[in-house]
């Protein structure tokens, strides 16, 4: 089994955390215009989420949360208080995915996660919610890639996921192995843009996020569900801490719909919209 690492391992890390980070870029002044297909300001789902909190809802399915690249996880345990607030009674599951070393290594800590769960993973359907590399990783155990534990996965979310690689995973020296599988010249990416899931995936992004690149964040043909970034916030990384998308998530969870819809590409006076 795969040891969850103890915060004293990403102490040598955290530079290239760091560089990694701001290669996603911080938002100095806010990026882009509003979305008309997900009209949620940052006000409003506040106060939905407050409603929520009091308006129990029970989530259908159990939740798995996996988390992203070098996050030990903080991300998943945002998004995990956030709906036991909702829900006391959910199954919601943190997969961190820090310390792993390939893609092979997540999709083993998820099966483990998983398999310790549930008695027969093979009879449970699960929604997942994916942050960037957290999302191909939950692809992967649905496309049984690796022999693990099979993943039934009703709905996966995937915030900022790189579907078709990840721009800063180019621009930095590929230092480790899972940083290069993220490539988008990779084989994996190449397997995963060839992949037909028998589930939904919705895909959210924040604009600027050069870390993925806004046409890497959905699958082929699709557009992600876009918000802008707000001032100085770090584009890719804080997404998972959006509470517009924390709502979306929730609102969607609860069967409710959310506040999104299927998104046209954002209108910018320059056609590249990192």
């Amino acid at each position: 089994m795969l040891p969850t690492p103890r915060p004293e391992f990403f102490v040598p890390l955290f530079p290239l955390l760091v560089v990694f980070g701001l290669s996603g870029c911080v938002s100095m002044s806010g990026t882009g215009p509003e979305n008309p297909d997900f009209a949620l300001t940052h006000q409003s789902a506040k106060a939905e989420l407050t409603r929520m909190h009091r308006q129990f809802v029970s989530f259908p399915r159990p939740i798995l949360v996996l988390g992203g690249y070098l996050d030990p996880g903080m991300g998943p345990c945002v998004i995990r208080r956030e709906l036991e607030k909702m829900d006391p009674e959910a199954v919601v599951i943190e997969v961190p995915f820090a310390g792993c070393g390939d893609f092979q290594d997540c999709v083993a800590r998820l099966s483990e996660k998983v398999a310790a769960r549930f008695p027969d993973p093979a009879t449970v359907e699960v929604d997942v919610i994916g942050f960037s590399m957290g999302g191909l990783v939950a692809q992967l155990a649905a496309r049984r890639e690796y022999e693990t534990v099979p993943l039934r996965i009703r709905r996966l979310y995937a915030i900022a996921t790189p579907f078709r690689g990840a721009e800063a995973a180019s621009r930095i020296p590929g230092v480790f192995r899972l940083q290069r599988e993220m490539r988008s010249d990779s084989p994996i990416i190449a397997a995963l843009c060839d992949f037909e899931p028998d589930f939904e995936i919705i895909s959210y992004v924040r604009l600027g996020d050069r870390t993925i690149g806004f046409e890497n964040a959905a699958p082929d043909g699709k557009t992600p569900r876009w918000l802008p970034t707000r001032a100085f916030q770090p584009n890719h990384h804080y997404a998972f801490f959006d509470k517009r998308i924390v709502a979306e998530l929730a609102s969607q969870l609860r069967g409710e719909g959310g506040y999104s819809a299927e998104s046209r590409p954002p209108v910018t006076r320059s056609s590249h919209h990192e």
